[in-house]
């Protein structure tokens, strides 16, 4: 089980539909840190975006004051940006204090205030399940059972504060696509409107456009030469076609290798054809990957300068490997093929 709400990685803004500038008050202590040391306080985007700074008082203790544009998911980080805690930055005064662990706690407005008992119970279950023996399958699946099911009452709970767009934004994924979009019609008109769960509906509508029985959306990418390689032109009469995203950096992936090695080799002959998307962001290591690997199949890379990916987004893709086997008349046949099912479904339709 994950800890997703300490999982700072998958944090993004979080952004209200309204465009009223809102003043906030971040204000507490902090033992750790000596007077006259600054804290700083930045969006828990991957740009580390500023917000405020502070410099800290005889006894550890700071105020930060701003003006907000919007609500967002915020970092509390020490003069080297290094993060010491995360919390919803939203109207009003969130209150810092310490823990009996020696970690940060916030308080104070309506989403810190529900945050951190939830953080408490799921922190329980976990502790709970990694004290588990080994062999205590029952229990084990128990716990992840009530774990899931927390987190499900706690979106119902707040569907209409960010606490709740956060729960779901990082929880969805692991949802079937028409409970998900059940669940984000949940939330309330001005949440709904929020960039986390517009990003969140993006994703849902591409998911619904990669369904089997749907046509393929076209990929044109460069492969290791260089060179623009179409989805488009490896689909025709007598052509299946495995689109299969992946990366270097991802263990599962590397595992499904000479799986898919196997199923090229003894299946190229006969119309199939493998089309790899990569979505690593050094692009001599993937080149020098696929060679040493010999992965002699089309291979592309899809990650662009600023660290997006237009393919990625368009067949909705949430976690990798994922694969779509496309028939010779251009139609989505089968997803998520894994293993030796991949030889078993070829096995099936290329008869």
């Amino acid at each position: 089980m994950k800890k997703i709400l300490l999982a700072l990685t998958a944090a993004a803004v979080l952004c209200s539909c309204s465009h009223k500038r809102a003043d906030y008050t971040v204000t507490g202590t902090v033992t750790t840190m000596q007077q006259g040391d600054s804290i700083r306080l930045m969006a828990a985007d991957d740009a580390r975006t500023p917000l405020g700074a502070a410099k800290v008082g005889k006894k550890g203790d700071f105020t930060i004051q701003g003006e907000l544009q919007q609500p967002t998911l915020a970092l509390l980080a020490d003069g080297n940006g290094r993060p010491v805690g995360m919390l919803f930055l939203e109207k009003g005064t969130v209150r810092v204090a310490e823990d009996e662990t020696g970690e940060l706690a916030f308080s104070g407005t309506p989403s810190n205030d529900r945050f951190q008992p939830l953080n408490d119970s799921l922190s329980a279950i976990i502790v709970a399940y990694n004290n588990l023996d080994p062999e205590a399958d029952a229990e084990r699946e128990a716990l992840r059972s009530r774990y899931d099911s927390v987190i499900e009452e706690a979106i119902d709970a707040n569907n209409d504060n960010l606490l709740g767009v956060y729960l779901f934004s990082n929880s969805y994924a692991e949802m079937e696509p028409a409970e998900a979009r059940k669940q984000l019609e949940n939330f309330t008109p001005e949440m709904r409107r929020t960039e986390m769960l517009q990003h969140v509906g993006k994703a849902l509508d591409a998911a619904a456009n990669t369904e089997i029985g749907k046509s393929y959306i076209e990929i044109d990418l460069p492969d290791t030469a260089g060179k623009e390689l179409a989805l488009s032109s490896l689909i025709g009469p007598g052509k299946w076609v495995l689109v299969d995203f992946w990366a270097t950096w991802c263990p599962p992936c590397r595992a499904e290798i000479p799986h898919l090695k196997a199923a090229y080799d003894k299946y190229a002959k006969k119309g199939f054809v493998i089309y790899g998307v990569s979505l690593d962001n050094d692009k001599q290591a993937w080149i020098d990957f696929v060679q040493k690997q010999g992965m002699n199949w089309p291979n592309v890379l899809a990650i662009q300068e600023d660290k997006s990916s237009p393919a990625a987004d368009a067949y909705g893709i949430q976690s990798i490997p994922t694969n779509f086997l496309i028939s010779p008349e251009g139609v989505i046949v089968a997803r998520n093929l894994r293993g030796e099912g991949i030889e078993a479904e070829l096995q099936k339709v290329m008869k």
